[in-house]
């Protein structure tokens, strides 16, 4: 195994004691025991969704990236079928020399696990990474790039400057989760982008209603909404549009993480929670279908395709005719399908394609 601090190779006997037998660093994980990373493939995947340091990032970006590493790539059906006759022919075989149920045993187990593996949902289970993240912040610290949020009680919370509700804003990022507003605010993206970030459950605590007060008085304000591919995501657009206490007048656009993204990130989706589909009338039925069996986290993007992607989205003229709405009116909303698309234009120099990695 490769120290990541020195590059030196060693064997599992001279590191007893979980430490480098060259310059006495020590490991945070250790695979001849069970478990899934060394630390140098750990450290990769922190340099991954950190884009080298660039970007900042939440500890689920880098369970997500640790789970596409491990996932297989998907088994088409036609496999299983092509191998149907082997194994009625292997049962017929078997039922005169019993000692070939044994092979067809150690078999079975290696079908299901590659049917596991190349399966739809992610095989990174939380407290498992919760304990790795823990073991290697012990030992080698925090990612360069770790957003840490850092709350405030409620007789320190800062004042804002009186004189803040003159000003307002002509675009605004309506996120479903606290985790993605830290996301963006981390990376100043309000600041390069002259936009307000909110999420729809009033963070950041200190200063959501003044912000929201504000963005109330725009008549040209354009509202994008980011979220998880969830039903409570996915019908945000259309509860912001359609409610008195956000902006009824404003250009709605939903830029978010909905079921016709998705394929592209089989292996990462999180089972269903049962939740009633029934009151989310703004789904489709292909929607209902798939959110009746999974969600999947915006955190499986990469932070910095988020962050570009979002950019292209609120950077680009919005064609609202196009899209069958006017301008003003009360509750209308349009789902912008390519912002996250998973062949959108990643911009990133690269070949332009699936760039989430």
């Amino acid at each position: 195994m490769k120290c990541r601090r020195c590059g030196k190779d060693c064997k599992y006997k001279e590191r007893p004691e979980r430490k480098c037998p060259h310059c006495q660093a020590r490991f945070a994980f250790e695979p001849q025991r069970g478990d899934p990373f060394t630390d140098v493939a750990f450290e990769a995947a922190i340099k991954k969704v950190s884009a080298e340091g660039r970007v900042r990032w939440n500890p689920a970006h880098l369970r997500y990236e640790l789970a596409r590493r491990r996932r297989g790539k998907p088994v088409r059906p036609v496999w299983y079928l092509l191998l149907l006759p082997f194994v009625i022919g292997f049962c017929i075989v078997a039922s005169k020399v019993p000692i070939l149920w044994f092979f067809g045993l150690v078999l079975l187990v290696l079908v299901v696990t590659v049917h596991l593996r190349t399966g739809p949902f992610i095989l990174l289970q939380q407290r498992v990474f919760d304990r790795m993240w823990q073991t290697w912040v012990d030992i080698h610290g925090y990612g360069p790039g770790l957003i840490v949020r850092r709350p405030q009680p409620e007789k320190t919370v800062r004042e804002l400057p009186s004189d803040i509700a003159e000003y307002s804003f002509d675009r605004a990022v309506i996120c479903d989760t606290p985790e993605t507003v830290d996301l963006l605010l981390a990376n100043n993206f309000h600041f390069e982008n002259n936009c307000a970030v909110l999420s729809a459950d009033g963070y950041p605590k200190q200063a959501f209603e003044t912000v929201r007060n504000m963005l109330r008085k725009n008549a040209k304000l354009v509202v994008y909404v980011l979220h998880d591919a969830t039903p409570k995501g996915c019908t945000l657009a259309q509860r912001i549009a359609r409610s008195p206490e956000w902006f009824p007048q404003a250009t709605v656009i939903d830029v978010g993480l909905r079921p016709v993204h998705c394929d592209g990130f089989r292996g990462l989706y999180d089972r269903a929670q049962g939740a009633d589909l029934t009151a989310h009338p703004g789904l489709s039925e292909e929607e209902r279908t798939w959110l009746s069996k999974y969600t999947l986290q915006l955190a499986c993007v990469l932070p910095e395709q988020v962050i570009k992607r979002l950019f292209g989205a609120v950077s680009k003229p919005i064609d609202l005719r196009a899209a069958g709405m006017v301008a003003g009116t009360a509750g209308a909303y349009f789902v912008d399908t390519e912002a996250m698309g998973k062949r959108a234009a990643a911009a990133d120099g690269g070949s332009g394609g699936d760039s989430f990695g």
